[in-house]
């Protein structure tokens, strides 16, 4: 029994020992592997170490840490340049656009196709009209206003229109207008332009106008008139050479 006690511790110890030197050998591998990782950064470098820096060594030397100061090899970093800011008041002070220029009204045509467009204003302190009797559809009929001045005469604008219906005529210079007051008779000629309306209803076409001064005296007294259109034509059948309208002017 206690042989095979004791073969059986020896070979327990014997176990032991060969597990032991086995885990020997590989840490002693691993420390070789280490060294040589090692040894192969620092050959890689040169084979040389450098020495850790000694604070205390540099300030017992006597000298002084200065700045190494900027690098030559390194290039100054360009800024990008500032965006100009836009001034408000500068941009108000522009130009401003143009406006397209607008078109000339065009000048109204006569209602009727001929005469002049413009008629007389006929507005005045006194007015009144009168007109011819041819006997057909067409008349000559006088409208007329008076407006005193400053220095107490009155002027008095006439206006001559023609009451048709259809009607083509050429213009005419041999048109009178004569006035007879107090202080005598006086004849005053006008032209008229050519006429041309086609129309089913009867309408008045300006022909043309006159404008004279007579004083407050005979303005008050009265002053006959008489309007001469020279149309030289027929209307309607009936010979109408000349187309004559009288009236009266006056203050009432």
């Amino acid at each position: 029994m206690k042989k095979i006690r004791t073969i059986i511790i020896l070979i327990l110890t014997a176990a032991m020992l060969f597990s032991l030197a086995a885990c020997g050998s590989k840490n002693s591998e691993s420390d070789g592997a280490g060294q040589k990782e090692q040894s192969e950064e620092t050959g890689g470098k040169g084979g040389k170490t450098e020495p850790e820096h000694d604070p205390a060594g540099d300030s017992g030397s006597g000298k002084s840490d200065k700045d190494p100061g900027p690098d030559k090899n390194s290039e100054p970093k360009n800024d990008p340049a500032p965006e100009k800011e836009s001034d408000p008041e500068k941009e108000s002070e522009e130009e401003p656009e143009e406006e397209p220029e607008e078109e000339p009204e065009e000048e109204p045509e006569p209602e009727d196709g001929g005469g002049d467009p413009y008629a007389p204003d006929l507005s005045g302190e006194y007015s009144g009209s009168f007109s011819s009797a041819t006997g057909t559809s067409l008349d000559l009929i006088v409208r007329w206003a008076a407006e005193q001045e400053a220095d107490g005469s009155y002027t008095v604008t006439l206006g001559y229109y023609i009451d048709s219906y259809s009607l083509e005529a050429g213009g005419r210079d041999g048109n009178t207008l004569t006035v007879t007051t107090s202080s005598g008779t006086r004849e005053f000629s006008f032209s008229t332009g050519d006429i041309e309306k086609n129309t089913d209803d009867k309408t008045e076409t300006f022909i043309g106008g006159s404008s004279i001064r007579l004083s407050a005296e005979e303005l008050a007294a009265g002053a006959e008139a008489t309007v001469s259109w020279d149309f030289r034509g027929s209307y309607t059948g009936v010979d109408l050479p000349v187309v004559t309208a009288s009236g009266v002017i006056a203050a009432y």
